[in-house]
């Protein structure tokens, strides 16, 4: 029998289900529930989990005063509660709640009376082996505060979808015709699930069963189904010191090029945060639902898009407090610090790094700062941020009308009051008092950019002046404008200057969740108007370069493309001097060219509209408008001009891969071909559960590593471009290659290594036998090759010869000191899989080589080598 152990969760009650259950979407959950106040938010009386995924009875957390169901992300949550009835009851008074699944349905009663009912896509949760349930907290993962405070008389969960008449004729502690599948009881001074799959449950913290009921004062900890105190322990140190890892194999739906949260835990929130640029790489944190909290994620990377993940150690039982948004910088010593909100602290808290991997920091320090009097300064302690302006460190703490301090030493902080200068401009389009959340203010070309959130109204910005320690804007814009989906910015300075910075994507249908937009650059140029670009380190995911000409789109026609499709695409579409009214594209159509994301210009409005954004955009007379748009699976992000950027997301539909030009009131000349580009992925999947050390790696941006040599070189038929080798398959063999590019192998008799790479075909191969891959030498001479090859019309990987249509395969041929183990990966995602292995006897001056050859005379074929590897492989 498979057992998980929840850690304890301050401010809640967990049981667990040990077993499985067959059990489809249909079921009910009732609780008996006495209410401490009514003006608690966000505590549940009973909830149901498996994993991330979880639906319950929560009151008050949407909607002051009011039931819901809760459920993960709000996915099966109903989405307006305007008419839902406030609750009144007194803390004496029992309520009956009942929420009821099914199908499609969702039905919620209060003492029996129908109380709200909407639609949802439900799931099944009960036949999962590791399910939960939960009492108190809203659900695990859930941050601290997010409990119910009050007491439950008794709570039931049903297999089945009960009807009105049914939950109405059951009464606490007293038996039903219908048989519960779970059903606890607290009459007899002790927890008790009468099902039996609750069998053993400990009581922790302030919840106490008194009087027949379960009590959870404001304070409550949690119940906890357990085995042993070592099985407790045991899980304790595994959920320590896991860190967020992606699956082997992410589901289908999952986006291909995005930043996101593969779990543990959920990231809600997600919210981007303390960025540096530090000994060479670049490391970025961000908020999610730790076992114990709210905590910060820690990932870092070379290029700012390939990411790896980081032992989580800024978590609540290191801090003493959640984790919510701050900022990164570097002290006067030239230390990397991080500034934040301590949620639960009521304070602001300063910490520093004690390590160069960013995953060692002192214990935080408050922010206190003294008023003009040297008493201690009253604000809102709330998302702060901090930069150094000269010597001086100047602190800023968000919200409404954000307040400004400053220090010498990061010790001693003088409060100088409200941020914003008194002649705040009344013309600059937004309220003086609005929201400053998520703040991050920095030096961009001759002006201060402040950062920031309304957390109505979403992303947003600043530009001024920052003097007389105060801030003066200028000039404001959205970017943000469908509500607040594109949310709580973070930036760092890259190491040449440049200025980039994320979003958290709030509210859109993207999976799996804690998503960031693309890195963008800001610039300020002398004209004063920002420059919105995507990451030019994004071209190196580029791969499989499809062009397309059309000359132009007549009015009020529509075209299809014919060789440009998919969802992990990067299109690049020139619109030469547009006039007509509107025109643009519409990418993720059906095999109809219909139900697309549409991207166009409309030249009434003067927008740019990305599916329901509606962002302002205004050409010049006789401007260009060029397009970058960038599909990952369902998620459609927009870069106009340099001079405007907006996000948006349909419903994901794996077939539906086409693009489509159209163009009303005038015809649309496009100035080029358009071009396309394959993105591949950022997270790669480990080697295996014992993946080493790299000792190599060559990702061929600008120049080749040291060691390489040519065999046979023809400088024409081979090139470095968009960060990879790209070598053009000549006629010939494997003893007369051309440009076969070798170096040194990897000493295999100490062990196991694995050599990986990328190959993809820019053109589909033609020629019998014509191939692409790594090839073994020994003494000069090829003995071994795993290359992707043509035979008799189809592409195989050789050796054991598997069937592999698609242009991109990755590559990795594991060596120990007399054998070999052959794997691919198709499209270079998902698990590897094995097509060969046997003895590779050991041999004098061995080498590996990146190489293709059987290409045809009279055609240019072109093979792309991505990210060249060499790991160590622990035995």
């Amino acid at each position: 029998m498979k057992t998980i152990i929840t850690r304890l969760w301050i401010a809640g009650a967990i049981l667990l289900i040990p077993g499985t259950v067959a059990a489809g979407t249909d079921k009910t959950l009732i609780s008996w529930v006495y209410l401490a106040n009514s003006t608690q938010q966000g505590g549940s009386a009973l909830t149901i989990q498996a994993g991330d995924n979880f639906d319950g009875i929560v009151f008050g957390e949407r909607a002051v005063g009011k039931w819901m169901a809760g459920s993960n992300f709000y996915a099966r949550s109903q989405g307006d509660q305007q008419a839902n009835a406030v609750e009144t009851a007194d803390p004496k008074t029992l309520i009956q709640m009942a929420v009821v699944y099914s199908g499609k349905q969702i039905s919620i009663y209060r003492n029996g009376q129908p109380y709200a009912a909407y639609e949802a896509s439900n799931i099944d949760l009960l036949s999962a082996k590791d399910n939960i349930a939960v009492f108190g907290l809203r659900h695990q993962g859930a941050g601290t505060g997010q409990h119910l405070q009050g007491a439950i008389e008794e709570a039931r969960i049903y297999d089945r979808a009960l009807t009105a008449n049914e939950i109405n004729k059951l009464r606490p502690n007293q038996p039903a015709e219908i048989k519960p599948y779970a059903w606890w009881t607290f009459e007899k001074g002790k927890e008790t699930d009468l099902m039996g799959r609750f069998p053993v449950n400990n009581l922790a913290g302030g919840a106490k069963i008194e009087d027949g009921r379960l009590m959870l004062p404001q304070a409550g900890m949690l119940i906890a189904a357990c085995a042993t105190t070592e099985v407790i322990e045991a899980q304790r140190v595994a959920d320590e010191s896991k860190a967020p890892a992606m699956p082997p194999n992410p589901p289908a739906d999952w986006l291909t090029y995005h930043l996101l949260h593969p779990g543990p835990g959920g990231a809600m929130p997600g919210d981007p945060n303390c960025a540096f640029y530090w000994q060479g790489e670049y490391h970025l944190h961000y908020i999610y639902n730790h076992r114990e909290g709210f905590a910060f994620a820690h990932v870092s990377s070379k290029d700012l898009v390939h990411w790896q993940w980081h032992p989580s150690t800024l978590t609540p039982k290191f801090t003493g407090h959640g984790m919510f948004s701050g900022t990164g910088f570097i002290t006067k010593e030239g230390k990397p610090a991080i500034i934040y909100h301590g949620q639960g602290s009521g304070r602001n808290q300063l910490a520093f790094a004690l390590d160069d991997n960013l995953e060692q920091w002192t214990k935080p320090v408050p922010i206190i700062p003294k008023d003009a009097a040297g008493g201690e300064a009253k604000f809102n302690n709330w998302d702060p941020d901090c930069w150094l302006n000269g010597e001086t460190y100047y602190a800023l703490s968000g919200g409404g009308n954000p307040s400004l301090m400053k220090s010498a030493d990061l010790k001693d902080w003088t409060f100088l009051g409200p941020l914003l200068s008194d002649d705040y401009p009344a013309s600059i389009g937004m309220p003086k008092g609005e929201d400053i959340s998520c703040a991050n203010m920095f030096k961009l070309g001759n002006k201060w950019m402040l950062l920031c959130i309304s957390h109505g109204l979403g992303c947003r910005y600043y530009l001024g002046d920052f003097k007389d320690e105060k801030y003066l804007p200028e000039f404001q814009a959205m970017m943000s404008w469908n509500g607040n989906n594109f949310f709580a910015p973070e930036s760092v300075l890259a190491k040449d200057g440049r200025r980039v910075m994320w979003a958290w994507l709030l509210n859109l249908p993207v999976a799996p969740c804690g998503v960031q937009s693309l890195p963008r650059e800001l610039e300020l140029p002398a004209d004063g108007v920002l420059r919105i670009r995507p990451l030019r380190e994004l071209e190196s995911l580029r791969h499989d370069m499809k062009q397309e000409a059309v000359g132009a789109v007549r009015s009020d026609t529509a075209y299809r493309l014919k060789e440009i499709g998919g969802n992990a695409l990067e299109l690049e579409v020139v619109f030469q001097a547009p006039t007509a009214k509107e025109f643009g594209l519409e990418v993720l159509c059906d095999k109809n060219g219909d139900n697309g994301v549409k991207v166009a210009f409309l030249a009434d409005s003067k927008t740019l509209q990305v599916g329901t954004v509606h962002a302002p955009l205004e050409l010049k007379p006789g401007e260009d408008l060029t397009l970058r748009v960038f599909i990952d699976k369902n998620l459609v992000e927009v870069f106009a001009n340099d001079r405007q950027a907006a996000v948006t997301a349909g419903k994901f539909v794996p077939e539906n891969l086409g693009v489509t030009l159209f163009s009303k009131g005038g015809d649309a000349a496009l100035g080029k071909k358009i071009t396309a580009w394959g993105m591949k992925p950022i997270h790669a999947a480990p080697l295996d559960s014992a993946a080493g050390r790299t000792v190599f790696e060559d990702r061929f941006e600008g120049k080749l590593a040291a060691g390489w040599k040519w065999l046979r070189e023809n400088p024409p038929a081979w090139r470095l471009a968009e960060g990879a080798l790209e070598i053009r398959v000549e006629p010939g063999v494997a003893d007369t290659v051309k440009n076969a590019l070798v170096r040194k192998a990897p000493d295999r008799t100490k062990g196991q290594v694995a050599i990986e790479t990328t190959v993809t075909f820019t053109a589909p191969p033609t020629n019998q036998f014509e191939q692409a891959g790594l090839t073994w030498y020994q003494d000069g001479k090829p003995v071994f090759k795993l290359v992707h090859e043509q035979i008799d019309g189809k592409t195989y990987l050789i050796p054991g010869k598997i069937e592999a249509p698609e242009r991109t395969v990755q590559l990795r041929l594991i060596v120990t000191a007399d054998r070999f183990t052959a794997q691919f990966r198709p499209t270079a995602t998902g698990e590897f899989k094995t097509v060969a292995s046997g003895a590779l006897p050991p041999g004098a001056n061995e080498e590996i080589s990146l190489q293709g050859y059987n290409g045809p005379a009279d055609a240019e074929h072109w093979i792309r080598f991505d990210d060249f590897k060499i790991v160590e492989l622990a035995e």
